[in-house]
């Protein structure tokens, strides 16, 4: 059973949250584990996703000044 992390929102005490659940599953038992508010949505995050350019060599996430990035950690450049 493959699992996944969902994030959601509680309409009523106004905080997110993050559930571990089963990726087939309805996941209509959701609710706020500080509140226990039935009203909650579903958050959607988008996630960014390298692309290695065609023209560099190693490990180099490519593009623009991060080409020579020496650290490959993107999260470093400013």
């Amino acid at each position: 059973m493959e699992m996944a992390y969902f994030d959601y929102y509680c309409d009523k005490c106004e905080k997110q949250f993050e559930i571990q659940a089963p990726i087939s599953d309805d996941r209509k038992w959701v609710k706020c584990p500080d509140c226990e508010g039935k009203n909650v949505r579903r958050v959607y995050s988008s996630i960014v996703v390298p692309k290695k350019s065609s023209g560099s060599s190693g490990g180099s996430h490519g593009g623009g000044s991060c080409a020579s990035c020496r650290t490959h950690n993107c999260g470093s450049c400013g």
